[in-house]
């Protein structure tokens, strides 16, 4: 079986809640894979909630994260630590 994760309060890391944060009017990249030449999934939009599932990993100078949508566990992608804070669930 795989260890349940828990994640640590104030820090992005597997099992944590983060939300989109100043990405601008266009929103955030959520993308298929780590990267700035990753396929763009869809735009998140300001104070989207995800839930991260693996990471992170360095390309193209930004850290990304593998994460879900809270609302849809099947809608997973990558984004840029850049522009997601931690928050509750």
């Amino acid at each position: 079986p795989r260890p349940t994760l828990t994640p640590t309060p104030g820090v992005v890391g597997i099992g944590a809640f983060v939300q989109v944060v100043d990405a601008g009017p266009q929103g955030l990249s959520f993308r298929k894979d780590p990267g700035l030449q990753g396929q763009r999934l869809k735009y998140l939009p300001e104070g989207t909630v995800l839930r991260v599932i693996d990471g992170p990993t360095t390309v193209d100078g930004l850290r990304w994260w593998k994460m879900h949508l809270r609302t849809d566990a099947n809608d997973i992608g990558w984004a840029a630590a850049d522009y997601l804070a931690v928050t509750t669930p």
